[in-house]
């Protein structure tokens, strides 16, 4: 048999119910006084038209397309929460340079790590998605040698560019 408009009609009706929660046997039965037919012919048409495929695909599709505005949603929050943090700390970064507010202060390696991951995570870096690899710089030769290797791989380190890394460098060799 070929699908015409009105088996077409009877499966968006169907598919409607469905998503509405009804049984199939509930869609099946209400379906019977819109399209004038008997449950028999729309249980014939349920399967000839394969209905239960195209619901499942259909479904899937608004699934799809619902979990992309979801993500969507979740980017463009996470962007305006990374603009809020570099505002505050652009703030407090001058605040630091004009000497209006002492600097955070780091007393040891553990303030770093918990620094950098927090920094990390902000940025979407997780343990769980990605391993974070937080060494404690102890020296010059280190420092250049962790320039070398973020050079080399691409590494992005998410508080420090390459560039402000061999800033760093240099000043401490005097340059």
């Amino acid at each position: 048999m070929k699908e015409k408009q009105r088996h077409i009609d009877a499966f968006e009706i169907y598919f409607q119910q469905k998503q509405k929660g009804q049984s199939t046997t509930a869609a099946i039965s209400s379906l019977k006084s819109e399209c004038k037919v008997s449950e028999k012919t729309l249980w014939k048409w349920k399967k000839e038209f394969n209905w239960d495929d195209r619901e499942a695909i259909r479904s899937a599709e608004i699934q799809k397309n619902i979990e992309k505005k979801i993500n969507k949603k979740a980017e463009d929050h996470r962007v305006r929460y990374l603009e809020i943090i570099n505002n505050a700390l652009g703030t407090y970064y001058n605040d630091v340079a004009n000497k209006k507010r002492p600097p955070i202060e780091v007393k040891n390696s553990g303030d770093v790590v918990r620094l950098i991951k927090c920094g990390a995570e902000i940025l979407g870096f997780t343990e769980d998605k990605q391993d974070i690899n937080i060494s404690i710089v102890q020296n010059k030769e280190e420092k250049l040698e962790k320039l070398r290797e973020i050079e080399k791989d691409g590494q992005i380190n998410p508080f420090t560019t390459p560039t402000k890394l061999k800033e760093s460098v240099e000043k401490d060799n005097g340059e």
